[in-house]
């Protein structure tokens, strides 16, 4: 009679936990989840501070400025033009 109160209890403790602790499984499968795409995000994130950090570059900035046609004060622009023969 013991052996069965005891086995109706375990049974009946089983059923009561396992709708929690299924749902704490998938919270935790959530969890990872959600930090892998945020440590995905940094990595892109870390990516374009890089980028934009090359671009306050002053030699960056000049190359840029030179490929538009600027020049610096007191030189002269030259344009190469090709013939066409």
């Amino acid at each position: 009679m013991v052996a069965l109160a005891v086995f109706l209890l375990i049974a009946s403790l089983f059923l009561a936990l396992r709708g929690p602790l299924g749902k704490l499984a998938e919270n935790q499968r959530k969890l990872r989840e959600a930090e892998r795409r945020l440590e995905e995000e940094r990595e892109v994130t870390r990516a374009l501070e890089e980028r934009l950090e090359f671009t306050r570059d002053p030699f960056y900035l000049e190359m840029k400025a030179r490929e538009l046609g600027y020049v610096k004060p007191g030189e002269v622009p030259l344009v190469v033009e090709e013939s066409k023969r």
